[in-house]
């Protein structure tokens, strides 16, 4: 008669110390952006518990480390200790100030109502964008149109590049006035469609950030963008106005860093 209960109070005890799991882990509501431009980006997780858990089961603190290599051998940007609170939603970073165009590593742990640690979250990622306009350094170039024209039928635009060694860290930026699709050797670096997308063309610009580390080689290399009207054209007549503003941020092993950028000197054709 006694032999249920106890084993029933057994197995209720074993489940009930199953540490909660973290995951969904965001940046700025993002799962891994390349473009982040705030230098306070605010950061999300959510977490599990065993579903054979009973009911109760919640987070009473945290703790996030972040870093400026993957490997997180040491969490040289921030380190926010055990904070004892149950948010877990838009947390704003609080380390080393961030420069553009950096990686940044973070993981999450975190602790339930009875005091029982989780084990480290995956890493996750974010990456910055551009802080300051000031660093855009690319100009804004595209293909005249002629006389009659409308809509203007797309343009071609391409730079041809050499890099002494196949690159560790390749970032381009791009944004458009009209509808762009970037090219790397000829092969488009994203399944993006109406980059880079609607906006108030006479308040804002958006731009794109795309990890294109795979596609580009040592030796001969080739940048492209196909350009057209899109929302831009339509507002505006489409009278010569669409144009484009990329910049390829490319890094080798010997910490040699290039920028290939739209300039004068780029090649043209519809």
């Amino acid at each position: 008669m006694y032999r249920v209960p106890f084993a029933f109070s057994f197995v209720v005890a074993t489940l009930a110390s199953a540490a909660l799991q973290v995951d969904r882990m965001q940046c700025e509501h993002r799962i891994d952006p390349l473009d982040v431009d705030t230098a306070t980006p605010r950061l999300t997780w959510t977490f599990q518990a065993d579903p054979k858990t009973p009911h109760g089961q919640r987070q009473t603190a945290y703790q996030i480390q972040a870093a400026s290599q993957q490997n997180m051998a040491k969490a040289d940007l921030w380190d926010s200790g055990k904070v004892l609170s149950a948010e877990t939603v838009l947390i704003p970073y609080a380390g080393k100030p961030l420069r553009s165009d950096m990686d940044c590593f973070w993981r999450v742990r975190v602790w339930d109502e009875k005091g029982e640690e989780s084990p480290w979250s995956p890493m996750a990622q974010w990456s910055m964008g551009f802080l300051d306009a000031k660093e855009w350094t690319a100009q804004w170039i595209g293909l005249p149109v002629e006389d009659g024209e409308s809509p203007a039928p797309a343009s071609y635009l391409r730079k041809e590049f050499a890099l002494a060694a196949k690159p560790i860290r390749a970032r381009l930026f791009i944004t458009a006035a009209g509808l762009c699709e970037p090219l790397v050797n000829g092969k488009t670096v994203t399944d993006d469609v109406f980059v880079p997308g609607w906006t108030e063309y006479g308040k804002r610009m958006y731009y794109r950030s795309y990890d294109v580390l795979g596609q580009l080689k040592a030796g001969p290399n080739a940048l492209g963008v196909a350009l057209g009207d899109g929302w831009y054209g339509l507002k505006h007549g489409g009278r010569g106005r669409t144009r484009i503003l990329a910049q390829l941020h490319v890094e080798l092993a010997d910490g040699t860093k290039l920028r290939i950028v739209t300039d004068g000197s780029w090649l043209g054709t519809r």
